[in-house]
């Protein structure tokens, strides 16, 4: 079993034990009474190429999913705070919360059930990672903001976008950008508003994360790494 979880530094102690149930990882290949997530009702498919598939997840209180999969390694952005009930493919059972903020990542097959038992709609970003990006020639990879996980295959890193103080980068490969609050996004010329939840791939280049609204505009940006 092999997890890399984080959450915001004020409270990753505390959580590190519900992301770590939460994403349990299975060694084996989901078991025939499992479905692949993105064809479980509350798995929503907002996005999908040859790299990735983003989904967002939905539970309202006492709403819980089918026993389902994510086969392939998947980077993780809570939305909200919540309180679960998960179920794993061997029948064990735990109870865990978890904080508006929190990152995860899991690099094996994860089969998982479920249960919204606290008192407010959860929702939870799923980026799941098809393959490692090709190799860039002679591109430096600007880091940016505050690198809250990073791996072989990703780096999440959180930002923010004051007023008139936009986020401006250079990035060697395409990335998928998770809105935390409304914003835009401006990349490969073309400018997309964001809201809360919604999730953006940019192609490698030159990206512009500026706020819309009176308050900052705060993403995660989930860079998927270089091919060695």
């Amino acid at each position: 079993m092999r997890i890399a979880p984080i959450c915001r530094p004020s409270t990753c102690l505390a959580r590190l034990t519900f992301l770590s149930s939460t994403l349990a990882l299975s060694s084996c290949a989901a078991p025939h009474s499992s479905m692949p997530g993105s064809l479980e009702s509350h798995h929503h498919v907002r996005f999908q190429n040859g790299y990735v598939r983003v989904m967002e997840t939905r539970l309202a209180p006492g709403e819980e999913t089918l026993l389902h999969s994510h086969p392939i390694e998947s980077a993780v952005v809570f939305l909200t705070d919540g309180r679960f009930r998960i179920t794993l493919d061997d029948g064990s059972v735990q109870e865990e919360s978890v904080e508006q903020g929190a990152v995860a990542f899991g690099d094996s097959a994860i089969v998982h059930q479920t249960a919204n038992i606290g008192k407010n709609t959860v929702r939870v970003v799923t980026v799941e990672i098809f393959s490692l990006q090709p190799p860039a020639v002679n591109t430096e990879i600007f880091v940016i903001g505050e690198t809250l996980l990073e791996n072989a295959k990703a780096r999440l890193a959180r930002v923010e976008a004051l007023q008139d103080v936009p986020v401006v980068f250079e990035t060697a490969t395409p990335v998928v950008i998770v809105a935390e609050s409304a914003g835009v996004v401006v990349a490969q010329s073309k400018e997309t508003s964001l809201k809360f939840g919604d999730a953006q791939w940019c192609e490698s280049g030159r990206i512009e994360l500026r706020t819309n609204t009176d308050s900052p505009f705060q993403a995660v940006v989930v860079l998927l790494k270089l091919r060695d």
